[in-house]
């Protein structure tokens, strides 16, 4: 459990918490916890407290409160109670289900009545199989003609989610009740559905899926145009879907259920384990702009790319046809290029039915931009939608905000692309693969932990790559690099213990020889990957390949460096001295063979004489370069320029923030011009971080590639502020900004303890800045030096003597509250 801890006086801290459990909230609001109450505990601990009480009973919702205590022994009044809701465990009592065809499409409803009792809590715990083929959800479930939600998420290691959903307000209770649930997939065909209601009374109430249910095979209704996807990518087939055989009113009781047959009971699903993310919801979308360009051909425009599905609402004669097409680029004046530059087709036909009738999408693209043709005349911004699926996104919980418009316009863009492609695992993009790639969910981690509170699915997505791993070879040390983001972000070592033997397999210690250098073949395949340095090939600044890859080996110095912490958190004293030693050894040969002084920067290789951009920009961004040498390797990428990818540049601006190069990092997000992100917003058009900087440097691009692009949405708060944890959790941070030159910005950055808020504005001969200090952590500030040459800083209006570091000057170990520094 963990909790936010807000004090409107400054300097507070928590000394002790007590925290209560219950089967009701009610028990809570009138102080009767009946299942456990900690008491007062003497701790300022306030992320990851365990669960001390009795056994919990799975399949089974409880509430918890807690409150606190400051350091002068006031306590304050009790949270308003959580429900929780413990995994099903052994109490599965559903049988999975299907329709006799086996259909592909399948439409599943059960009617039920519930008495006419009032409701304490509704848990529906339901998922089905398989995800894998189209690389997203199977079902949508509704409830009383309700959406509730779609899945599950694909799994990992033989292991099937499911999802929970709380369905309380969705009951009626002495009426009749209607469950259904749209699936779609081309494997095992399983359909998995419990829901248990308790009521205030003590009684219950079980509706399993199971024989009674009714099925109706659907490939008659959305019939397979081919496949939407890509080659090999397949994502579910174009859906032409057919108005007049579509069931309307399925989803409510009162139906007629002609036609229909009992379900077919299934075997069991094995591997069950409850979903480990956020469930994804559909949130609808209305469109900035609708035209009739011609009699029945409409050009429709949501403002900016989505992923979800065409909802269309007309009143149309029976059979109908209207064509949709659906894209991110424009073919010509108001036309929708629909054959994607992903190799993807979005088109589709639509046959209506008579009357007033919506009809929606079943699965999602990626898309802003339709096209209607032969549609009703008369359509407005009422009758067309997108349903945007994506996981809830607190909007509030970050900003930020500065003297540079074009900044502020490529965080805005990059934290909607994190907000939009957040759906059952991190993906390259949802246009094309769907596939997760740890590059992609490195960068995509550290943007989202930068603009939301959220920690469980990139935990998700990191420990997913776990056991998918995919090819490039410095990808596998990327995993170690997000699970020492995730502790220390979040501060809780389960993971870390739970899959310690997993991650000391991704370093590449079988192919270091005795010099401490990798060497191993670049396409060498198999378990160990092929080089990737950068992609696609022409965005590498010439970089030759060789058995002795600078890049390759700086990912393995760092995953080592990293793996000697990572034993030391998990208690194994041994290897945490033996990674050590080996890190030291191998940061040494790296800078003793690969370093040219006479260059100032890297080689590509050990016996190569070529010193590409990433030759420097890796061994800088991770750490191995010596203090002697950072200036000189940071000069060679300044003057080397943008001659990465959007992926590279995730390293060149750590690389330029690590050497202390703010104003270069600042250059490349601001600019408007070449390879940044200003011209992919305003020449290219992307409001999704798009897979490359431009069409022509890879024509195949994406237009919604949300985390491998979204480099500043992390760079800003990491870099430009300097905001990033010195302890887990947050417990300590820093804030060390590198302004580059922008007169003033402000920044809020959620974490597990609470906001952190910053505003700085930079006259050049003085400096002011206001730092807010969530409760329960302690920050090192740093102000930048001023030419006067001392050490004084005004914090709070009082003079006070920091620490000279670097062209800082160091205010340590400051208290919660909100506190002004001015040099």
């Amino acid at each position: 459990m963990s909790w936010v801890v807000e004090h409107p006086e400054p300097n507070q801290y928590q000394s002790a918490y007590q925290v209560r459990v219950s089967t009701a909230s009610k028990l809570l609001d009138d102080g009767r916890p009946d299942v456990w109450d900690s008491g007062r505990v003497a701790s300022p601990e306030s992320s990851n407290v365990r669960y001390d009480g009795p056994p919990l009973e799975a399949n089974t919702p409880y509430f918890w409160q807690v409150r606190v205590w400051d350091r002068d022994g006031r306590s304050g009044p009790y949270s308003e109670p959580v429900m929780f809701v413990t995994a099903v465990g052994d109490r599965w009592t559903a049988t999975p289900v299907w329709d006799r065809g086996d259909s592909d499409f399948v439409f599943l409803r059960r009617a039920f009545a519930l008495p006419d009792r009032e409701i304490a809590s509704a848990i529906i715990n339901v998922t089905a199989l398989s995800p894998e083929s189209a690389s997203q959800y199977v079902y949508r479930l509704y409830l009383n003609g309700e959406f509730i939600g779609c899945g599950p998420e694909r799994g990992f290691n033989g292991i099937n989610r499911y999802n929970t959903y709380d369905v309380t307000d969705h009951l009626k209770p002495g009426a009749p009740n209607v469950a259904a649930a749209l699936n779609y997939t081309r494997d095992e065909r399983k359909f998995l559905f419990q829901m248990d209601v308790r009521f205030v009374d003590g009684t219950g109430f079980t509706l399993n899926s199971d024989g009674d249910w009714m099925a109706l095979g659907g490939d008659g209704v959305y019939v397979d145009g081919g496949n939407a996807g890509h080659g090999a990518y397949y994502q579910a087939p174009r859906e032409f879907i057919q108005g007049p055989a579509y069931p309307f009113g399925w989803k409510r009781a009162g139906f007629d259920e002609d036609g229909w047959a009992d379900a077919v009971e299934k075997a069991p699903i094995e591997n069950l384990a409850a979903s480990a993310k956020p469930n994804e919801a559909k949130f609808p979308v209305e469109p900035a702009l609708v035209v009739e360009t011609e009699p029945g051909r409409y050009f429709i425009d949501f403002g900016r790319s989505v992923i979800g599905g065409l909802r269309l609402t007309v009143d149309g004669d029976a059979g109908q046809k209207v064509e949709i097409r659906l894209g991110q680029e424009l073919a010509g004046p108001q036309r929708v290029r629909y054959e994607k530059r992903t190799g993807n087709t979005y088109q589709e036909v639509w046959a209506l039915a008579e009357g007033p009738r919506t009809l929606t999408n079943w699965g999602y693209r990626s898309f802003r931009y339709v096209e209607l043709i032969g549609a009703p005349g008369g359509l407005g911004t009422e009758n067309v939608q997108a349903v945007v699926v994506r996981q809830p996104f607190n909007a509030d919980e970050s900003f930020f905000d500065s003297s540079d418009r074009v900044l502020n316009d490529v965080w805005e863009m990059l934290k909607y692309s994190i907000k939009a492609t957040s759906l059952d695992v991190y993906v390259d993009t949802h246009a094309r693969e769907r596939r997760n790639y740890e590059g992609d969910a490195y960068i995509n981690q550290l943007s989202q932990y930068s603009v939301e509170r959220q920690f469980a699915f990139p935990r998700y997505s990191m420990e997913y790559l776990y056991y998918r791993p995919t090819w490039p070879t410095e990808y596998k040390q990327i995993s170690v690099m997000m699970a020492w983001n995730d502790y220390m972000y979040t501060g809780n070592a389960d993971s870390l213990v739970d899959h310690y033997a997993v991650l000391r397999e991704k370093t590449l210690e079988p192919f270091i020889n005795d010099d401490y250098l990798v060497e191993k073949d670049e396409a060498v395949g198999g378990r160990y990957g092929r080089d990737l340095v950068d992609w696609p090939a022409n965005l590498r600044d010439g970089y030759r390949f060789s058995e002795f890859n600078t890049v390759v080996n700086a990912f393995n110095y760092r995953a080592v460096a990293l793996l000697a912490g990572i034993a030391e958190v998990v208690g194994d004293d041994r290897e945490a001295a033996r990674y050590s030693e080996l890190a030291e050894n191998l940061r040494s040969a790296i800078n003793e063979r690969f370093y040219d002084e006479s260059a100032g920067t890297f080689r590509d290789g050990k016996a190569i004489d070529h010193h590409s951009l990433h030759a420097g920009v890796f061994p800088l961004a991770l750490g191995v370069v010596g203090p002697d040498a950072v200036s000189s390797v940071a000069g060679h990428i300044v003057e080397r320029g943008m001659r990465a990818n959007v992926y590279g540049a995730q390293f060149f601006l750590e690389a330029l923030y690590e050497a202390g190069r703010g104003e270069a990092a600042l250059d490349l997000m601001s600019a408007v011009e070449g390879n940044s992100w200003g011209h992919m917003m305003y020449r290219v058009g992307a409001t999704i971080a798009a897979e490359a900087w431009d069409q022509e440097l890879k024509p195949n691009m994406s237009f919604s590639h949300g985390g491998w692009g979204s480099a500043p949405a992390n760079n800003i708060p990491r870099g430009l502020f300097g905001i990033r944890p010195l302890e887990p959790a947050f417990a300590r941070f820093q804030v060390r900004p590198q302004t580059g030159g922008l007169e003033w910005a402000r920044i809020r950055v959620p974490t597990i303890r609470g906001s952190v808020d910053v505003d700085f504005t930079d006259a050049g001969d003085t400096f002011a800045m206001t730092v807010n200090v969530p409760v329960n952590t302690r920050a090192d500030v740093h102000v930048p030096a001023g030419e006067a040459g001392d050490n004084v800083v005004q914090v709070n209006g009082e003079p006070r003597e920091g620490e000279a570091e670097d062209d800082f000057i160091v205010i340590r170990d400051v208290g919660s509250g909100t506190h002004s520094f001015v040099r």
